[in-house]
């Protein structure tokens, strides 16, 4: 997957020190860092991760409304309280229901900041409504009901998580239930009921209970996520649980949320990463799930991600390929250098059983030389024989060759030593 940490937004944003820009030019680009300056990783182990920019950019907004506000509205502290509390409010209830970030707690934590913020926001509304509050005692209780505030965020951030997620379990086992028991043509996956012709008519009796039959209504499919949110918060338990009914039943919860929302971008480039992350299904099946997202025609921040995906399995693909290349490299070089080797001595102990040969055809030979000619003749023909051995050893494909090689080393060997190959010993011998 395409990783941040390496990423330098220095690189693609441009910062003050390029003279061209101001103060104000570099702060209506931070909603659009925000929806895609961040990594995407199911796994949870990074902190910081989330599954969309989207909520952070919406804060990013607020907080470039707040700036305005404090600029527009200095003489009127009233204004800003205002926008504080309600941005707080917003941005409270955009954490809790989509639960952007992969680890809980970070949800849970930022839930909680935002609450403080709220009631922070509501305090101060309140002592200005009443004139300030300048004592010490009205600034600590402000302070002291920070933290039962900073608890109601943070437990009612996790409350709301697991209510989604057990709501998505319940709604799905109503829906197998509701197929169980329906018979066929009681669902709407059936859209119409044709009658061909008249003796079919009559076969059906419709007039012996009209009421009933009017009565009748065609079951509803139970719909099984409140929000697209809800498919990928709901499949997180693969974070604790990954067995192989785990994988099963979150393959089952991304296929009921595309049946549901067939046309979400999001949504395929999440099963994309889960695909990835855990195997849920077999991994080939990213790139599929990332053409049919681009099929989609995504907003800019998902195309954003799903270009950078693309371009990570594409540096994939090639440093598998390189890795095999280089494999196939290294090995032939190995091959070729114990050939070489062999080869050397092959020819080399030929030449000194030559030299051997030869010395002792002439009449000064010396007996005390031979000794040393055969030893140098067993040297040279162990290295060759040695390189024979590890080429039939660690290489069996090539093992043909290699016996074609040491066949010939044999051959000559016994050429040498015997007569036209025959059996009756030549010179070396008598």
């Amino acid at each position: 997957m395409f990783r941040y940490d390496t990423f330098d937004p220095h690189d693609r944003y441009p910062s003050k020190s390029d003279g061209n820009e101001t103060n104000t030019t570099q702060k209506n680009k931070a909603p659009i860092i925000s929806l895609v300056y961040f990594q995407i990783d199911p796994s949870g182990k990074s902190h910081e991760s989330k599954k969309s920019g989207r909520v952070d950019a919406y804060y990013t907004l607020f907080r470039l409304l707040l700036a305005v506000s404090h600029e527009v509205g200095a003489h009127t502290p009233a204004f800003e309280i205002v926008v504080v509390t309600i941005t707080s409010l917003v941005m409270f209830y955009f954490t809790i229901r989509d639960q952007p970030f992969f680890w809980p707690r970070m949800n849970d934590i930022r839930a909680g900041i935002f609450a403080m913020a709220f009631f922070s926001g509501v305090q101060s509304g309140i002592a200005r409504a009443n004139g300030g509050w300048e004592s010490p005692a009205g600034f600590a209780f402000l302070c002291a009901f920070l933290v039962p505030a900073f608890a109601v965020g943070f437990g009612g951030c996790a409350l709301m998580r697991a209510r989604i997620v057990k709501g998505v379990y319940r709604r799905m086992q109503e829906r197998q239930d509701q197929k169980k028991s329906s018979q066929p043509g009681d669902l709407r996956t059936i859209n119409s009921l044709h009658i061909r012709n008249d003796s079919d008519t009559k076969d059906l009796d419709i007039f012996e209970d009209v009421e009933k039959i009017a009565g009748e209504k065609i079951l509803e499919p139970v719909p099984i996520f409140r929000g697209l949110n809800d498919v990928e918060l709901a499949v997180r338990f693969l974070q604790h649980n990954r067995t192989p009914k785990a994988l099963r039943l979150a393959d089952a919860i991304f296929d009921a949320g595309m049946e549901q929302f067939p046309n979400y971008a999001l949504l395929m480039l999440l099963k994309a990463y889960y695909i990835r992350e855990y195997q849920i299904r077999d991994v080939a099946q990213v790139e599929e799930c990332l053409r049919f997202a681009t099929a989609m025609k995504p907003p800019f921040d998902i195309r954003f991600f799903i270009f950078f995906e693309e371009r990570s399995l594409e540096q994939q693909n090639r440093k598998e390929d390189l890795q095999a290349s280089q494999l196939n490299i290294t090995r032939y070089a190995e091959i070729m250098a114990m050939d070489s080797g062999a080869r050397k001595w092959h020819l080399e102990a030929l030449i000194s059983l030559k030299n051997l040969w030869e010395y002792l055809k002439t009449e000064a030979a010396s007996v005390d030389c031979i000794p040393y000619l055969l030893e140098v003749f067993d040297g040279h023909r162990e290295k060759a024989d040695n390189y024979y051995q590890q080429m039939l050893g660690k290489y069996p494909v090539s093992v043909f060759r290699t016996l074609f090689f040491l066949f010939l080393f044999l051959f000559s060997l016994r050429a040498i030593v015997y007569e036209d190959g025959g059996t009756e010993a030549g010179p070396l011998l008598r």
